[in-house]
């Protein structure tokens, strides 16, 4: 859908949506700015985010989530990740991406609303390189748990291997604190 005649959500149909991203994966009345997406959506997938695909919409909607609820129906419909960007708010959605990754990716879009290039450059960069920082502390947590499991199979080894005892050892001391008492 290209020309001035302007696109906004209330006007479209998800499925129909769907179906032009399958052909193009981007959405927007605006040529000129279609023209500068392109490098970055067309690099998306060796930045780390497959199947981007984007809907610029010409005026921002009434509802605070009809345009992540709008790019989660594209997502129903055809899968991928979406980002429906207005004026001053975006949506996202992705049945790759973790949404937290999707979240951070949209902050870092909306830092400075007026700079569409940026803010997808910025965003592209934020989820493709996203990892979950837990996931560093649970590998130092796992090998912390075997390196404790180590030292406690080494102590308990040398323990039940260390000097050994002369058979009648234990029982000749038991023998002499017995004697005087029966004595």
């Amino acid at each position: 859908m290209s020309g001035n005649e302007g696109m906004y959500l209330d006007q479209l149909d998800a499925a129909q949506v769907a179906e032009s991203l399958a052909a193009d994966p981007i959405l927007t009345a605006n040529e000129d700015l279609e023209a500068v997406l392109r490098p970055i959506v067309d690099s998306a997938e060796g930045r780390g985010v497959e199947d981007l695909k984007v809907v610029i919409v010409d005026r921002d909607p009434q509802g605070f989530t009809d345009l992540r609820n709008f790019a989660e129906e594209i997502v129903a419909e055809s899968g991928g990740t979406v980002i429906v960007r207005s004026p001053f708010s975006v949506g996202t959605s992705s049945d790759a991406e973790p949404r937290a990754a999707l979240e951070l990716g949209q902050y870092e879009m909306m830092e400075e609303p007026n700079e569409y290039i940026e803010g997808f450059e910025a965003f592209v960069d934020e989820v493709g390189g996203y990892a979950v920082p837990l996931f560093d502390y649970s590998l130092l947590a796992g090998g912390a748990i075997v390196a404790v499991f180590a030292v406690l199979a080494v102590v308990w080894w040398m323990r039940s291997h260390g000097r050994q005892r002369p058979a009648g050892a234990a029982d000749g001391a038991a023998r002499r604190s017995a004697s005087p008492a029966s004595a």
